[in-house]
């Protein structure tokens, strides 16, 4: 088997469950693959998402961008798009960015993480939701967490390093 792809905005799919792990025939170029993404067009193969095969010839998006910075070159925008396989979350996708870029989408936040997380990232979730952001509002939010119950997403920037976390709740 060749070296699966890796994708500029999505640490590993393959690890989040994004790319299931059986063997199917690909939607997009018709070959067999070891790892498919679901989509309602078929079973298709990392390597037309990552490459946009699968976006150009279906004329589909994976990830729609909505609140995304004016800075943001357009390019950015369509390779999250296009060739970015999408998370799955309850609430929609929505993507971080800093540094006039797209940031890179770590998963879902550990157990351990948030037991010890970065602090600037929880006072800026913690605003967004009205609340303080302090180590005894999280530590309310971290005794009970769950990967994926609440889920809390991680994200990167490629250029600075900043954390940023997204929470998704049903």
């Amino acid at each position: 088997m060749k070296p699966l792809p890796k994708f500029k905005y999505f640490k590993n799919p393959y690890v989040d469950g994004v790319f299931e792990a059986y063997e199917s025939v690909c939607c997009c170029c018709g070959q067999r693959t070891e790892f498919s993404y679901e989509h309602s067009l078929g079973p298709f193969c990392p390597w037309c998402i990552e490459t946009g095969s699968a976006a150009n010839k279906f004329n589909i998006k994976f990830i729609e961008v909505s609140d995304c910075p004016i800075d943001v070159p357009q390019e950015v925008i369509d390779v999250l798009m296009r060739k970015t396989p999408a998370y799955s979350t309850w609430q929609g996708i929505k993507w971080n960015f800093h540094c006039k870029d797209a940031c890179l989408f770590e998963g879902d936040l550990s157990v351990d993480e948030a037991k010890n997380p970065n602090w600037q990232a929880v006072a800026e979730l913690m605003q967004k939701f009205g609340l303080k952001g302090g180590p005894d509002e999280w530590k309310d939010i971290s005794d009970n967490y769950r990967v994926a119950d609440p889920s809390i997403f991680k994200f990167s920037c490629l250029h600075c390093g900043s954390i940023f976390y997204k929470m998704d709740i049903p």
